[in-house]
This record gives structure tokens, C-alpha cells and sequence, in this order.
């Protein structure tokens, strides 16, 4: 399932402080890490959820007992685990690109003719990194 850029970074950022934390997340984390307002933070997450890339649970806060508030906090699933590797993957690919068109470039390469060359290349990559350039 494709994920817009956006999509990606609040994931990203899920991944990476539940990662560091071992335990489920609070929106407001995510949101500071990313410098976004809360609110977007919490419906992002949500929209990650319904696309099965997030869990959420509510729990009480630290230190409360029995009845009180709960608050929702926010966990990669299984499916955003294994989107890593893709995109490493992805990434790696783009770096080794990347290098032989610097060193080409280097040598002397026209800059014109590495262009075609890689726009040609565009219809036989699946990944999404190669439209970066």
C-alpha cells in the first residue's frame, strides 16, 4: 500500500520513538518530534491506523489508579515494521545511483546525457526514491 511523503514521516517518527521507548506512544509525541499541532499529529495517526500501519490502546496515565481518564497512545503494527527493510532497501539503491552519477560526472560525463539516462530508466523502477532526483 502506497503512502504519501507525509504518511511516511508520521510513520517514520512512530517507528522511531516507540522504538527508542519500547511502549505504545502519545500523539503529542509524535507531533513535537515532527513540529505539528497535536490534532494533526492524532488524525494522522488514526489515518495510519484505519490503513493498518498503527495500533492505538488506551491506557491510564503513569502513577493513576481505577476510574480516571484514559488517554490513547499509539503503536506500529507488524505491517509498519516491515516496511523498514523496503524502505532501506529503496534508499540503498537511490545512494548507489546517486555515487556512480557523481563519479561519472567526474569523469567528465555530460550531465544531459546521465539525465536520459535515468529518466529512461524511471518505467522500470518500482521504487518511489528514484523520483526524488
Amino acid at each position: 500500500m502506497q503512502l504519501t511523503p507525509r504518511q511516511e514521516a508520521f510513520l517514520e517518527a512512530l517507528r522511531d520513538l516507540y522504538g527508542k521507548k519500547q511502549k505504545p506512544v502519545h500523539y503529542s509525541a509524535v507531533a513535537e518530534r515532527l513540529g505539528v499541532k497535536r490534532f494533526s499529529a492524532y488524525d494522522m495517526l488514526r489515518m495510519l491506523e484505519s490503513k493498518g500501519f498503527a495500533a492505538s490502546e488506551y491506557i491510564l496515565a503513569a502513577g493513576k489508579r481505577g476510574p480516571g481518564r484514559t488517554m490513547i497512545v499509539f503503536r506500529p503494527t507488524i505491517k509498519a515494521l516491515q516496511r523498514t527493510p523496503q524502505l532501506a532497501k529503496e534508499r540503498g539503491e537511490w545512494l548507489q545511483v546517486r555515487d556512480r552519477m557523481l563519479q561519472r560526472l567526474r569523469e567528465g560525463a555530460d550531465y544531459r546525457e546521465l539525465m536520459k539516462e535515468v529518466l529512461a530508466r524511471i518505467p522500470q523502477r518500482k521504487s518511489p526514491l528514484i523520483y526524488c532526483m
